[in-house]
């Protein structure tokens, strides 16, 4: 698979003038993991509307907040598999999120309510607005082992059709461990869920933000 970029041609005094140029998939993968990191937005070759995904500078960074019993820090010395497995997935085919993305369902004003205070640690401005207050998620990469699957990995995100005929994916946090709207799980109701797995993760001593697990994908 190859990807086809427009890139200017900086060399070039007619900044208006255009070329295309081939990347190699490894380049592209290189270009995906800087932005993922650092922050930008990445343009995707599709039939229809072009999908660009954005990244936030903040996308990778963790928080964990004890009064709403969330945290997506990470134990560095024990990286979930599916957390792995997730980021390289975005690094190696962001496309994935523009075709797996579906709307959030909250069936009840407690879930709105938990699910706006978390998205405020990582946007000021009020996501679910009258006239806008649709939200989406991506789920993550699964695994499985001899417990059986495992797939808590998602991501939050607004997608909307701009000005300029692209369809855009605004991705807001990753939700490492299933803590923004939790749910029945091995008989156990959603509030235990959300209390059990909160304090197995919340004050590990060797936790880091979730960018740091990038040093561990080649």
């Amino acid at each position: 698979m190859r990807f086809d970029f427009d890139l200017t041609d900086k060399s070039n005094n007619n900044l208006d003038e255009k070329i295309t140029k081939k990347i190699s998939p490894k380049d592209f993968k290189r270009r995906v993991r800087s932005t993922l990191e650092t922050g930008g937005r990445i343009e995707l070759n599709s039939s229809g509307k072009k999908p660009v995904i954005i990244f936030p500078t903040n996308f990778l960074e963790s928080h964990c907040d004890y009064k709403l019993k969330f945290t997506n820090l990470i134990d560095i010395t024990e990286i979930p598999k599916t957390t792995l497995k997730s980021l390289k997935r975005i690094i190696e085919d962001p496309e994935y999120i523009s075709k797996e993305t579906t709307e959030v369902v909250l069936n009840n004003t407690n879930g709105r309510n938990r699910l706006r205070k978390i998205l405020k640690l990582y946007r000021k401005d009020e996501m679910f607005k009258e006239n806008d207050n649709i939200l989406y998620k991506v789920r993550g990469a699964s695994y499985k082992d001899i417990n059986g699957k495992s797939d808590p990995f998602r991501i939050y995100l607004k997608a909307y059709s701009n000005s300029d005929g692209e369809n855009v994916y605004d991705l807001i946090l990753c939700d490492i461990y299933h803590l923004c709207i939790p749910s029945y799980h091995n008989g156990l109701r959603p509030q235990q869920m959300l209390q059990q797995t909160f304090s197995l993760h919340y004050n590990n001593k060797h936790n880091k933000h979730l960018r740091e697990v990038l040093d561990n994908i080649n």
